[in-house]
């Protein structure tokens, strides 16, 4: 009886440490997980950056491919971006290609509206802030302002053209024969405007005596020779200002 009683005292011990050993291991799997999820919940999770996720807000998100957003809708905005304060709705940086590549039928491939900003700003540090190029008959770039500046050049060199220039503010007169002036209307002309005339062509003994202006929104200037021609003489005009 003695010795059954032992081995019986002895095999209960035995699974009472076998439990206790178990239980250890199970607490310490619990804890170990506990502090693994806190630590997991403390950091920024990374972005997904395999191909067919979906767009993580506020995180790094990557691709191989490109991703394309289609709006099937009948004249509607496919894609709306919101900043507060100074911060840029849009931001798009490349390292050689365009930074925003806009395209369009017969629409406009990229527009930008402000009410009281700037529209469209290039910079650059050394090369091109903004270029303008129209493969048909279009136009590189057209500025239209109906009470401010169509387009505003500043720099060292303000402006460069390369080609002709053409301008609705000149032309040629004629100044019949028999004459010695002669007067275009329908040119809108102020305190500050200037009309430069010279005779086309060498006539002898004959140049441009002066130029009177009206001013006005429906102006008028007069060009005055140095005598009566006694043949038509072709005087050409340039309005600035």
């Amino acid at each position: 009886m003695t010795d059954q009683a032992s081995t019986t005292d002895q095999a209960s011990k035995s699974r009472v440490g076998r439990r206790s050993r178990r239980q250890l291991l199970t607490r310490g799997a619990g804890t170990l997980a506990a502090v693994l999820t806190a630590e997991t919940l403390a950091r920024p999770v990374p972005a997904a950056a395999a191909d067919g996720n979906p767009v993580t807000l506020g995180q790094l998100n990557t691709e191989t491919t490109l991703t394309e957003i289609t709006n099937s809708t009948d004249n509607a905005n496919t894609l709306r971006c919101s900043a507060r304060g100074s911060g840029d709705a849009v931001q798009a940086v490349s390292d050689s290609g365009a930074g925003v590549s806009g395209n369009s039928g017969p629409g406009v491939g990229v527009q930008g509206v402000t009410n009281n900003g700037t529209g469209v700003m290039g910079l650059s540090t050394s090369g091109i802030a903004m270029v303008g190029k129209s493969q048909g008959f279009g136009d590189g770039v057209h500025g239209e302002a109906p009470l401010g500046i169509g387009v505003k050049a500043t720099g060292k060199t303000a402006l460069q053209v390369n080609g002709p220039a053409v301008f609705n503010r000149s032309g040629i007169v004629t100044v019949a024969a028999g004459h010695s002036t002669v007067t275009n209307t329908g040119i809108a002309l102020t305190a500050a405007s200037l009309v430069l005339a010279t005779i086309q062509g060498n006539v002898a003994g004959v140049f441009v005596q002066g130029v009177t202006r009206v001013t006005g929104s429906s102006g008028s200037f007069t060009i005055h020779l140095n005598k009566t021609v006694s043949k038509s003489v072709k005087v050409a005009w340039f309005a600035i200002n």
